[in-house]
């Protein structure tokens, strides 16, 4: 099962803040860590308060929880993924969406997994290269 993206920000700003899962009880409204662990193990799903609550107890935003970080690869047409996320981060702030939209868009994300999205995007980029390479080379019509 993959641990969900909050999951890993959360773990690494809990270990700062040395708070442990037992912690969370009443942050995720549950009877013990051992059931908070099913949330960061991905067993059971986060729902958009328990996250909002989550990030309060942690002193950051949702988004800050809900950010996924990939290393970029060398490709040309590799999607930076880290600007990605942090473009729909802007963006989200700056339309003021509600928590539970923006809890959403980044789940979804999660599910189409960012690794997916840049391996499509890059085939995609590299195609339409081609083709703007060729439409290039095309001999341009005379018009009388």
């Amino acid at each position: 099962m993959k641990i969900p993206a909050w999951a890993a920000k959360a773990q690494e700003l809990m270990k700062a803040q040395k708070v442990y899962q037992k912690d969370l009880v009443s942050v995720f409204d549950v009877k013990s860590a051992s059931a908070v662990s099913h949330y960061f193990s991905g067993r059971n799903k986060i729902t958009p308060d328990q996250l909002a609550s989550l990030a309060e107890h942690l002193g950051v935003s949702v988004i800050s929880l809900m950010g996924e970080e990939e290393h970029v690869q060398a490709d040309p047409h590799h999607l930076d993924t880290d600007s990605l996320v942090e473009a729909l981060q802007a963006l989200v702030r700056l339309d003021k969406l509600p928590d539970a939209e923006i809890i959403n868009l980044f789940n979804t994300l999660e599910k189409l997994q960012l690794d997916r999205i840049a391996e499509v995007y890059s085939v995609y980029a590299e195609a339409n290269r081609i083709k703007n390479e060729k439409i290039k080379r095309l001999p341009s019509k005379v018009t009388a």
